[in-house]
């Protein structure tokens, strides 16, 4: 498997211990999907009706997951930061036109290939 998901807790930053490994995908495709899951579904965990996107991800700061992606040798770089990737989700909240917490739409977010 050429690309690793790990995830840290946003509420143990720097602590090794609260590190785990979620999984190991053949594909970048795959490992961005499974990060860009985790986000969505911690923010629609912590967003309350009538929440901002930025309330939901201040919440998401300090609370949620913060998978990342580690590449094998030999296999194509790919960057994924799922701090960028809340704050775009947010924005997409606050566009929202209801108030009530749920599935946030796919949009066109596209991880730098380094």
């Amino acid at each position: 498997m050429s690309y690793q998901v790990f995830v840290d807790e946003n509420g143990a930053y720097q602590d090794p211990d609260a590190r785990s490994r979620h999984g190991a995908y053949e594909t970048a495709a795959e490992a961005i999907a499974i990060c860009q899951k985790m986000v969505d579904d911690d923010l629609d965990e912590v967003r309350e009706p009538g929440m901002s996107g930025g309330q939901a991800l201040t919440r998401w700061k300090m609370w949620g997951r913060d998978p990342f992606i580690v590449t094998a040798a030999g296999a194509e770089s790919v960057k994924f930061s799922a701090w960028d990737y809340a704050e775009a989700k947010a924005a997409l909240l606050n566009e929202a036109s209801n108030d009530k917490p749920g599935p946030v739409a796919q949009q066109d977010y596209e991880p730098d290939a380094s």
